[in-house]
């Protein structure tokens, strides 16, 4: 097993035989970082596409956006 730390907060544990840390290490060698970096990266790219999603799907958003069209529909 391979106990990777992003932040002091949260932990990745992946098995060493897990496709997941070739990959890793692949893109890293291909970044010339790190795997601890590739993750971290990976990561924060995941929690953005989450909050875009979550913003989206939420009532509040499209009642903005609605009010939005209805605004500019009307000039």
């Amino acid at each position: 097993m391979i106990n990777l730390t992003g932040t002091k907060k949260a932990k990745v544990l992946f098995y060493t035989d897990d496709e997941t840390i070739e990959a890793l290490d692949h893109l890293a060698a291909l970044k010339k970082m790190d795997r601890n970096a590739v993750l971290r990266e990976a990561a924060k790219k995941f929690i953005v596409t989450e909050l875009k999603k979550a913003v989206k799907d939420s009532e509040e958003y499209k009642a903005i956006i609605e009010s939005a069209r209805k605004k500019f529909s009307n000039k």
